[in-house]
């Protein structure tokens, strides 16, 4: 039975009381009132586990009733009391919820109409249930950590940056500055390649600490809590112009890691305000001025504390903010498209890191350093193991969303 939408959707606020709703009960309502020849209806509502972190497969009973109009539902998401409403064919019985947030707790409510506006229902058993999503699994390629696969290792205090298919219409490249300078390395079927060039060393920029790049330019973090722009051709050509202009700086503050979303004109910033809360911040930029979103005090306001290694990644018409704290990698939702508003971090989600047989990786095993992503389903992270010291080598791996 087909699971598509056979009506609109429709969005509605937090308040979906339904004024002058009558229900009808073949067994209290007279016939001389109402001709229906129904009985009352057992819908049997349930969620049937699926294998996906943001979708609901919900299956209810039919109703033996010729005079329903339609079915209508209801989805309320019970960390942000928001509700949406649905309505599809009498004859449907299943029904794929898609676009979900993951491991979130809903409530789920369903009635069967004798009018096209719901104004006039069946009485009914068993329609309202409460589902959760599932967690995002993440498979680690590998069975163990002497059979995991490694992309690029003996890289010491790296940062990945973006992989970008525009740089190279055949293969993806993974960016690495380690030991001074920018290296590139391409996917081929046997992993990655060795490095295929280097480009600037640290005489364009004081001690870098972290970068970013795309199709049209580089952004760099440098030790004096300032973000520079380079246009990224002179990174193909390895050219030694360290011309550059100034996108983001803060005197009072310490930047230790950042993402940039040009498309939002918007920046996460890791490390300690003027208030001393180390935390990811926000900054966006208005008349190619970029301000601090600020709290009450006029402190630059957090969205994550004690969190690194800030990643944003768009997911359907979700935006889902990704941080590390204590070695363990969470995320959030953002509310609203304008990535302004974020859930709390009371709500923030863990995902959780297996093996190919299904165990879950113990963040005891490997400590987890800079992180980023070349789409949706794709993790590309650093990691020591924790008998390795700091001063030694990190390496790279690579793990896949299992449950999108």
């Amino acid at each position: 039975m087909s699971i598509l939408f056979l009506f609109s959707l429709a969005c509605s606020s937090s308040d979906k009381s339904v004024s002058n709703t009558e229900f009808y009960s073949p067994e209290e309502d007279s016939a001389d009132e109402q001709n229906f020849a129904g009985s009352l209806w057992s819908a049997g509502l349930e969620n049937i586990p699926a294998s996906s972190s943001s979708r609901l497969d919900l299956r209810w009973n039919t109703a033996e009733d010729e005079n329903i109009a339609l079915f209508q539902l209801e989805i309320t998401d019970q960390r942000t009391n928001t509700i949406e409403q649905f309505q599809f064919d009498p004859n449907q019985s299943q029904f794929v919820i898609e676009n979900r947030k993951a491991q979130t707790p809903y409530t789920v409510n369903i009635e069967a109409c004798l009018d096209d506006a719901c104004s006039l229902r069946l009485s009914v058993l068993e329609n309202n249930i409460e589902a959760e999503t599932e967690s995002q699994r993440w498979i680690v390629q590998g069975t163990s950590f002497e059979t995991m696969e490694i992309l690029v290792e003996n890289v010491a205090d790296f940062s990945v940056g973006s992989f970008d298919y525009q740089m190279s219409e055949l293969d993806d490249q993974l960016w690495i500055y380690s030991s001074g300078s920018l290296e590139s390395y391409s996917h081929t079927e046997d992993g990655y390649s060795a490095p295929t060039s280097s480009c600037w060393d640290e005489s364009c920029f004081s001690a870098v600490q972290q970068f970013q790049l795309n199709a049209s330019s580089l952004w760099v973090l440098d030790s004096d809590n300032t973000i520079y722009q380079q246009d990224s051709e002179d990174i193909e050509s390895c050219s030694q112009d360290c011309s550059s202009e100034v996108l983001f700086s803060s005197e009072n503050d310490s930047l230790n890691d950042f993402f940039f979303v040009a498309a939002r004109d918007v920046i996460f910033w890791e490390g300690i305000s003027s208030c001393q809360e180390e935390a990811i911040f926000l900054a966006s930029s208005s008349d190619e001025i970029w301000r601090n979103r600020l709290n009450a005090e006029g402190c630059p306001k957090a969205i994550a504390y004690s969190a690194k290694s800030p990643r944003l990644v768009s997911v359907a018409e979700h935006n889902l903010l990704y941080f590390q704290n204590m070695g363990q990698i969470y995320y959030l939702y953002a509310e609203d498209a304008g990535l302004i508003q974020w859930e709390a971090e009371d709500d923030a989600r863990s995902l959780i890191l297996e093996w190919d047989d299904g165990s879950e990786i113990s963040i005891d095993d490997f400590r987890i350093g800079s992180m980023a992503f070349n789409s949706s389903d794709r993790l590309y992270f650093s990691f020591q193991a924790p008998e390795v010291s700091s001063e030694q080598y990190s390496m790279l791996s690579l793990a896949i969303l299992q449950n999108p």
